[in-house]
């Protein structure tokens, strides 16, 4: 991804609050990373970033419970985390600045198999902490996730009221509660059509846990998110071809409706619609031309969204490199940017040499002025 930032820590700072930098997308599965890098050596006196373990899980900061730890490490260390997750700069109670490059990254294919040195997919339950009870059904969904199981989902049965029960407890003022509601209901397919109401609910945190467990029953929600993208209204149609593209290639047969959700009015879905379709990896004609089209979109977020799924494909959006060519005179740096990542991908002559002729123009000296002409 092109953004990435300087950040300075000066002396006698009493630090950031905690935060997250992300978009407010707030997905579980590894989409999106940070690289944080020091320039020099950072023991804990200099303040470096504090970070909160697991924490990017949760939409929520306690103070009182959530235990931060310094990431030190000497110059050239790289530390690389969740996007979501909750950290800070912390106080520098040193003399000397403290700097730190972030860099943002980007998934760009969806996972196979795992791609760590792994001896066994099977899952091995995680009981040291705290609450490794409401929580091990999540982390197995991952685990399955990282591993290219999408579809792995573990399904029961229950009663209504038992639904109903976990249905209300998504809005819980505990979050461990809310998400292991969630997680517990994505093993449920008959609380689907709850779990659709849920995403028009009032509650931040209702909507978000629905969308959790929507998430997690996989392809027993298609149907239901479809639908909900056709008829919800505008935050709720936004939500459903949200999690339609978090569910993946596992969500490949719903890739008409999310191409017509190009076409909707509100700016939001289509912005969602358009990253969708780079996670569904479906690579037809079809939709290569539909993304084009929204490389013209007014709004940049869907610009930059389109030329992003357009590098997902590689290769395949060969016949974009023209419209990918006008992007690279975007008034938006991320479409601009994310139009030379998918013409570098696409690789051909015709990508190449335009990638080449904006180089070149890039280079062009920015400082020459009346003081300083040569």
């Amino acid at each position: 991804h092109p953004h990435r930032h300087c950040h300075r820590n000066p002396p006698g700072s009493v630090g950031q609050n905690m935060h997250k930098d992300s978009w407010n997308r707030r997905l579980h599965p590894t989409r999106w990373t940070m690289a944080l890098y020091y320039p020099q050596d950072t023991p804990e006196p200099l303040g470096p970033t504090g970070v909160v373990p697991s924490s990017h899980f949760y939409n929520t900061y306690n103070v009182e419970t959530d235990t931060e730890i310094p990431v030190c490490g000497a110059a050239g260390t790289v530390t690389i985390i969740h996007y979501d997750l909750w950290h800070r700069a912390m106080p520098n109670q040193s003399d000397r600045n403290r700097f730190m490059l972030k860099f943002l990254f980007t998934r760009m294919a969806e996972p196979l198999k795992p791609s760590w040195n792994c001896k066994s997919t099977e899952w091995v339950p995680h009981l040291e902490h705290p609450y490794a009870d409401e929580l091990q059904p999540l982390w197995r969904s991952l685990w399955d996730w990282h591993c290219g199981n999408s579809s792995a989902s573990q399904v029961s049965k229950t009663d209504k009221g038992k639904i109903q029960d976990l249905l209300k407890n998504l809005g819980h003022e505990t979050e461990t509660i809310g998400l292991s509601a969630a997680y517990e209901l994505g093993s449920i397919p008959e609380a689907a059509p709850g779990l659709i109401r849920m995403l028009s609910s009032e509650s931040d945190m209702s909507r978000h846990n629905a969308g959790y467990a929507l998430t997690t029953l996989g392809e027993h929600a298609i149907d239901h998110l479809v639908h909900a993208l056709k008829e919800g209204d505008n935050r709720t149609r936004t939500l459903a071809v949200k999690l339609i593209g978090n569910l993946g290639t596992l969500a490949r047969v719903s890739v008409d409706h999310v191409m017509k959700a190009l076409e909707d009015d509100c700016p939001d879905v289509r912005d969602q619609a358009a990253e969708a379709l780079g996670n569904l990896e479906v690579m037809n004609s079809n939709v290569i031309r539909a993304l084009i089209r929204c490389l013209n979109d007014p709004d940049e977020r869907v610009r930059r969204s389109s030329a992003l799924s357009l590098a997902h494909f590689g290769l395949h959006s060969e016949a974009a490199v023209s419209a990918l060519v006008m992007v690279l005179s975007d008034e938006d740096r991320y479409a601009r940017a994310n139009a030379v990542e998918a013409l570098k991908r696409i690789g051909s002559n015709e990508a190449m040499k335009a990638l080449l002729r904006d180089l070149a123009t890039s280079r062009w000296c920015p400082q020459t002025n009346h003081e300083s002409t040569f």
